[in-house]
């Protein structure tokens, strides 16, 4: 049998290093594990956004061609390509910082749009570019531009204004890009 003083001095001892030791290994473990879903989940986030302000901008192409076409002017749609469609909406996407050459793009940061007067693309730079990938692999960024869509009649791969009929216009990424379920190793 144990006495009062013993019972008390034995709960007072607290942690052994052992299990010190082991609750730190666990509770390190669990705080890997939650960051990388919560890294991940603001991953899918950024894509998700990505893809609404996409389908925003194509929206607003469509009613500038919608206008045309109305107008008559269906010959005119190639005006629209090499134009910032950021212009068009009522209000700039979140993150957009106008229009920037060549050489001020190196300032924007990442989780930003910019109009490229240079290529005349419009740029996203990808934030949470560990789950991010383009077909090039270069810089972690989108760049999508205004296309014409056209029948080509002479089959030579180039929109021709004299041969090839017009059958619309459409904003395409440039470089193909993928959103990555796990992330690139960074090593």
């Amino acid at each position: 049998m144990f006495t009062a003083a013993q019972i008390s001095a034995k709960r007072q001892r607290g942690f052994t290093y052992l299990e010190m030791v082991f609750v730190i290994i666990l509770i390190s473990l669990l705080y890997v594990l939650g960051i990388d879903k919560l890294l991940k989940l603001r991953a899918d986030a950024e894509a998700a956004s990505l893809a609404y302000t996409i389908s925003g901008l194509q929206g607003a192409l469509s009613l500038q061609m919608a206008e045309m076409v109305a107008r008559g002017d269906m010959q005119k749609l190639p005006v629209l390509a090499g134009q910032n469609p950021v212009d068009w909406l009522l209000q700039a996407p979140e993150g957009y910082v106008g229009k920037r050459s060549p050489q001020d793009a190196t300032t924007v940061e990442p989780g930003q749009w910019y109009f490229d007067d240079g290529s005349r693309e419009l740029v996203y730079r990808v934030r949470f570019h560990r789950y991010f990938q383009t077909d090039q692999g270069h810089n972690p960024e989108v760049r999508l531009k205004i296309g014409i869509v056209y029948a080509d009649k002479d089959r030579n791969g180039r929109f021709e204004r004299q041969k090839d009929d017009i059958q619309g216009v459409r904003l395409q990424p440039v470089n193909g890009y993928r959103w990555l379920d796990e992330p690139k190793n960074t090593v």
